[in-house]
């Protein structure tokens, strides 16, 4: 049986000057063709085919075929591909932001594809969705914001994929072998990896099997990480750089692409934290990682205010941030 991975629908962006990836589960021969050329394998299970970089444009069309099975995929963007990481700041919706009632837009060049969360709450069908008035409530703020901004910057169509959960830890991120190094006993670790609810996505190494490698190795422009507010216990606190090198390091090598560029965003002040000295040290680690991390660069987002706020409501002016971090990053 012919199976395309989730992330292989159509309205799909994908990344101009990257590999283009095809991947998914079949038995016996395996043929894509994408703009004129074609490419074949023979599938035991899991496969992989490739088609060279491509500049930006479209729409397009993509078949693939096992047997008398056909799969067509249809209006197809070359553009860019953000990745948008992390819990509950990435996952905060334009609904929820100050400024976003005023973005509500129909633009088909944006599109994002959100990867299923074990909540069970997504607003999304599990397939790329172009931008439209009424989906764009339920974009992450930051994702719609960025997109927006790439979008006029560089006239292409941009992909948002949006692999985040709220109140999730880093460790749940992580594969198991990523994790060894980083042991903590229960009385060490933040309240969220035991809470009633957010227990249930943050065992070791659930979201990396749950979220991540559903969407590898598909090809990313860059990335945006926004996450630490569960892991500010002092134990974790003190390994957090640790942990968030490890991270990039693994989806690099994840989605095939040694030099990926990832802009963090530093957790906000936070006035009644579970811990002060933990959060210091979470915001320690983020901006360590990202001065001592090749191809990263850090947004500073703690002048911007609302810190009696977990979640504050301004995403605006941190996505405008992260794009000009961006540029410095992704030409």
């Amino acid at each position: 049986m012919l199976k395309l991975a989730p992330i292989l629908s159509s309205h799909a962006v994908f990344a101009r000057g990257k590999e283009i990836r095809v991947f998914g589960r079949a038995e016996g021969r395996v043929r894509a063709t994408f703009l004129g050329e074609v490419r074949e394998t023979e599938a035991k299970g899991g496969f992989l085919l490739t088609f060279p970089p491509r500049p930006a444009g479209g729409p397009y069309e993509m078949t693939v075929e096992a047997g008398e099975e056909k799969i067509v995929l249809t209006d197809l963007m070359i553009g860019e591909v953000f990745l948008f990481a992390g819990q509950s700041n990435m996952q905060f919706k334009l609904r929820e932001a100050v400024h976003g009632e005023e973005d509500l837009v129909n633009d088909p060049a944006l599109r994002a594809f959100h990867v299923r969360q074990l909540e069970g709450e997504d607003d999304f069908d599990g397939t790329w969705n172009p931008m439209t008035r009424e989906n764009s409530l339920n974009w992450s703020a930051v994702a719609s914001f960025v997109s927006r901004m790439r979008e006029a910057e560089k006239g292409v169509a941009v992909g948002a994929l949006c692999l985040y959960q709220g109140a999730a830890v880093i460790q749940s991120f992580l594969s198991p072998a990523a994790l060894r190094p980083f042991v903590f006993r229960p009385e060490e670790m933040h309240p969220d990896h035991t809470h009633e609810i957010y227990s249930l996505w943050n065992g070791p190494s659930c979201l990396y099997r749950e979220m991540v490698l559903p969407a590898t190795p598909y090809a990313l422009t860059g990335a945006i990480w926004y996450q630490g507010e569960s892991n500010t216990s002092p134990a974790e606190g003190r390994r957090y750089k640790d942990m968030l090198e490890a991270l990039i390091r693994e989806w690099r090598a994840l989605f095939c692409d040694p030099g990926l560029p990832f802009v963090i965003v530093r957790i906000n002040d936070f006035l009644t934290p579970f811990s002060k000295e933990g959060w210091k040290l979470v915001q320690e680690g983020e901006k360590a990682a990202a001065l001592e991390t090749p191809g990263c660069a850090l947004v500073e987002i703690s002048d911007l205010g609302e810190h009696e706020l977990i979640h504050p409501t301004n995403k605006r002016d941190p996505s405008i941030r992260a794009v000009r971090a961006l540029r410095g990053l992704v030409s």
